[in-house]
């Protein structure tokens, strides 16, 4: 199941970073296969293959969210480890 959540969650990133912001970031890639990680981890054993895709699907968007807020508040952050590990 981490597979799915991670892949689904790298794939969205890549497109949806696209159509939000005119390119592709390999950075934003890594984070969001990070976060895939962090979201499917504590639930992997009991959680669906379809439940598992949802995951990595609403983990990347909580976490474009909080790139969006620490953009706004001036948060230094050049690698977003801090969103990552805290969101």
């Amino acid at each position: 199941m981490t597979t799915l959540a991670n892949s689904t969650a790298a794939l969205t990133t890549l497109f949806s970073k696209r159509l939000l912001v005119g390119h592709r970031n390999v950075i934003d890639v890594c984070n969001s296969l990070l976060g895939g990680f962090s979201a499917i981890t504590s639930g992997c054993s009991v959680v669906e293959p379809w439940a598992a895709v949802v995951c990595g699907f609403v983990s990347m968007w909580v976490l474009i969210g909080f790139n969006k807020l620490a953009e706004l508040a001036k948060f230094n952050d050049p690698l977003e480890a801090a969103l990552l590990h805290r969101g």
